[in-house]
Order: C-alpha cells, then structure tokens, then sequence
C-alpha cells in the first residue's frame, strides 16, 4: 500500500576481490548487485540493492562490521614532525589518526583482522602508545590485555629485560604473574623501527611461559 514499504536485509558473504570490484565504480557495484539479486528468492519483489558494508565474522562467530578505509587512507593522518624530540628526529605522530574516529576504527579494525587469524589469547602492549591500540584491539578479541612497561611502573613483582639503543641502553619490565604459562600472545606497538624493544618484549613473554604467534604495528620505519 501506498505509504508503507517492506525492508529485507541479506547478508552474502563474498570474495575481498568482488567486494573491491563492486566499490571501484557504479557500473561494476551494478554488476555485482545484479548477480546477487539473482540468487534471491524472487518471489519477495525485491526493487532496489545495494552495498551498505563489509562484515567479518571472529572465531567466536560474533558478526562486526569492518572499516572500508585502506592502508594508504590511514597513513594521510600520521603525521611527520621533524626535529623531535631532538634535532635530526622524524617523529611519527598518531593523534591526528587518533583524532580522526573514522581513521582509528580502520586502524583497529584492519590491526584485529590480521591477528585474530593467529587466535591469540593475550596481547600484550608495549610503554605507551602501544596501550591505545592494544587494549583496542584485545577488546575486540576478547583477550587479556597486559601492558609491558620501563622500569618502575608496575607494583608488583616483575620480570626485566635490558636492551641496546642507539646510544646508551633501555629496560622493559612485566609483572610475573601476568598471564599462565601455555597462552598464545601478540605483541602490540605503535612503530616498529630497529626492533629492540619488541625483542625484549619477546624475551619477557617467554620466560613466563607464552608464545609469541605474531606481532602487529601500526607504522613501521
């Protein structure tokens, strides 16, 4: 009747190259449209389809909708600053993606697709920025979160781990009750630069027990 109208929501899961092909352009999101019309029931009198989203489904089979915003997109809202914090410096500078929602939900989002593959149990975030993007991520994946930090952050017992710098030496240090032994791990940064303190963070995870079974940056020099 005039005045009224019947709403149907499908949820078809299709290849990532078909979906790329159906955002490129009118004519090929027509195309695509076309063939998934076709394996609908016609009998419902379906007038009008589109595309609204991209969704993935987790290993626990909860249904979130993914960011359709790309590497490239996100990488325009990290910001160089040179000279900082000293002279001959290119500081990379997260808050313009941290203050854009848009950016950092498709950072998140694309941060989580990659390690939920790895069904981590933990992850584990490196002093500070680290913090922001793993305690995101482990949200999302419903994992423990445990932040490894320098020295004489943490109240309780800790394990520590000295590394090399450029010039001098650092230290990060984890409680040593932070999670059992046998839990599969991610290590969580902002930036990934000579490594130093993801492998001290490796070593840390492992004297109490965890395995390392991937690691995720959001920018790597």
């Amino acid at each position: 009747p005039r005045g009224r109208y019947v709403s149907h929501v499908f949820v078809v899961t299709v290849s990532h190259a078909v979906f790329e092909t159906a955002r490129a352009g009118s004519d090929a999101k027509r195309m695509v449209i076309r063939d998934l019309a076709s394996v609908l029931p016609q009998e419902m009198g379906f007038d009008h389809f589109d595309i609204i989203c991209r969704v993935r489904e987790d290993r626990r089979g909860a249904v979130h909708r993914v960011n359709d915003m790309d590497l490239e997109e996100i990488g325009a809202y990290v910001r160089a600053v040179p000279d900082f914090p000293k002279p001959g410096i290119m500081f990379r500078d997260i808050t313009p993606l941290l203050g854009n929602a848009v950016a950092f939900k498709a950072t998140v989002d694309h941060l989580v697709a990659m390690c939920d593959r790895y069904q981590p149990t933990v992850i584990v975030a490196l002093e500070s920025r680290g913090f922001i993007f793993g305690a995101a991520v482990a949200r999302e994946l419903g994992c423990a979160f445990v932040p490894v930090r320098k020295p004489g952050k943490l109240p309780a017992r800790t394990e520590r781990v000295t590394y090399d710098l450029e010039y001098g030496s650092g230290a990060l240090e984890i409680h040593a009750d932070a999670f059992p032994k046998g839990e599969r791990v991610v290590i969580e940064d902002d930036l990934l630069a000579t490594g130093g303190t993801a492998a001290a963070a490796t070593e840390l995870v492992e004297r109490l027990g965890g395995t390392v079974v991937c690691y995720a940056f959001v920018i790597e020099l």
